[in-house]
């Protein structure tokens, strides 16, 4: 039986949570489990009234090309071992993207926990942010004081001017990106806390200049580091040295996107010149989005917005959703076998090229 918990019962999945989220420690999962999980919408497949599958997903706040909005981020899928491989999940996956098509809305994203997981059900790796390796500067080169642990003793003397250095930069370099607020801090200060994970901010004259965190005591890689240039090294080898290591690892995530609903997506969407084009999409999950659609960009004011529609037009492309998906998220390449011209009106869209999307709040 499949249906959507109440989120007063949304406590009922954490037998299941815990079972195959086995990694998460017990203090981030009563956490979580206290505060957070009545905010959850919770597709379940039950046997004998157990609870042997779920989806979950969580309503977040983004930032779309500069456009707010509410975006779903796929969590905790997760299926009891031995209920596995008998085509529960994709059921219910395939239910969630149905629901939130009717919904309108334009795309969901998750981390998976390995690569290729969900592509079956039209999911594609969106464009990863750089990862790397710092080495520690000599001790000379920096100043160690300038490093800041935000906590919640200092949380108020620093959140405002954190809220407009993140979104400062972040608004003139990412396309989509999670909106911060102080909610969002309040969030992750907590749930880092449980895991013995910490926010660093690096000062220069009372000024931030850089931001980051861990996730784990154990864990020392820097999450979410965002820092002015001319201080990264200096911000980086003071994390190196606030743990006592030689070099820390700069990580992002892995994320994968899934377009929901093309006339809302094609909405969203933006390009360099005027152009019309028809485009038969497949998709084995969503049939709503199949069929041929007019896809035409025209100028709106000071840019050049797209809409589409279904129509009875010859076609001029055909892509299946995830083709498209990885096209604006991506790194999908139109195949030379499509003739120049399509080609050229595909690439006066402006793609999602940079995310900055983590897992923690």
């Amino acid at each position: 039986m499949d249906y959507y918990l109440k989120s007063q019962d949304n406590q009922l999945c954490r037998k299941l949570y815990e079972e195959v989220f086995y990694e998460d420690s017990k203090e981030f999962v009563e956490e979580y489990f206290k505060q957070d999980i009545f905010y959850n919408h919770i597709l379940v497949h039950t046997e004998n009234h157990n609870i042997v599958s779920m989806v979950q997903w969580i309503p977040k706040h983004v930032v779309f090309q500069r456009k707010n909005m509410i975006i779903p981020y796929l969590f905790a899928v997760a299926t009891k071992t031995e209920f596995r491989k008998k085509g529960i999940m994709g059921n219910l996956l395939r239910k969630v993207l149905l629901d939130l098509q009717e919904s309108q809305i334009p795309f969901v994203y998750l981390i998976p926990a390995a690569k290729g997981i969900y592509e079956p059900y039209g999911f594609r790796t969106a464009r990863r942010r750089s990862e790397k390796e710092h080495q520690k500067l000599k001790e000379q080169s920096f100043n160690q004081n300038k490093l800041c642990v935000l906590e919640k003793t200092n949380f108020n003397l620093y959140i405002d001017e954190l809220l407009s250095y993140v979104d400062s930069k972040l608004a003139f370099t990412q396309d989509f990106y999670i909106k911060r607020d102080q909610q969002y801090y309040h969030k992750l200060l907590r749930l880092l806390s449980s895991e013995g994970g910490r926010i660093f901010l690096y000062l220069e004259q009372e000024t931030i200049k850089g931001y980051g965190f861990t996730e784990k005591k154990e864990d020392t890689a820097l999450r979410e580091c965002i820092v002015d240039e001319a201080y990264e090294a200096n911000f980086l080898s003071a994390i190196c040295q606030f743990h006592n290591q030689e070099s820390i690892e700069v990580r992002g995530s892995h994320l994968e996107t899934r377009i929901v609903d093309v006339e809302t997506m094609l909405t969203l969407l933006k390009a360099e010149k005027e152009f019309q084009l028809v485009i038969r999409f497949t998709d084995s999950c969503i049939s709503k989005n199949e069929g041929n659609w007019n896809l035409c960009f025209q100028k709106s004011g000071e840019e050049i917005t797209g809409h589409g529609e279904h129509t009875i037009e010859e076609w001029d492309l055909e892509m299946d959703i995830s083709e498209f998906t990885e096209f604006l998220f991506g790194d999908y390449q139109m195949p030379v076998t499509i003739p120049e011209q399509i080609r050229g009106k595909m690439n006066l869209i402006k793609r999602i090229q940079k995310n900055f999307i983590n897992d923690e709040v």
